[in-house]
Formats: structure tokens, sequence, C-alpha cells
């Protein structure tokens, strides 16, 4: 729960900076379409922190699986 709690916080930090951040470009961040503008970049932020959480959550667990000790199989004769 922490940790999720963690990265939603990354999350909305990340939105913030995209949203409040001052693009170069004179005039084209200015009113209306400049917010839209933010808005979209602020969301593809979101989308990529989100895939990168779940990448390294496949491979924490991927990680964790192939590093606890297996059994090994003895082989049996079938008669």
């Amino acid at each position: 729960m922490k940790r999720q709690i963690y990265w939603l916080g990354m999350m909305l930090l990340l939105f913030a900076f995209f949203f409040f951040t001052p693009f170069p470009g004179g005039t084209v961040m200015d009113g209306f379409s400049g917010l839209t503008i933010k808005f979209f970049l602020a969301y593809c932020a979101i989308i990529v922190v989100a895939q990168l959480y779940a990448a390294l959550v496949a491979l924490w667990q991927f990680l964790s699986e192939s590093a606890t000790r297996k059994k090994e199989s003895c082989r049996q004769t079938l008669r």
C-alpha cells in the first residue's frame, strides 16, 4: 500500500511538472490551446509512468521467482 501511494505521488508530481512548466514556444502555449497541449502532455506522462511501473513490477516478480531455489526433479523409471 505504501509503495502504491509512492508511485501515485510520483505520477502526480510528473503531471504537475508538465502542467506548470513554462515551455519555450512563445504564444503557442498561451490561452486555451496551450492549456490543451499541457493537459495532453501530462496525460501522456501519466501513461508512461504507469507502463514503467507495470514493467518494473513484472521484472521484480521475474527476478524474485528466478532467485528462489527450486527442487531438482529426480528421474523416475517408468515400468
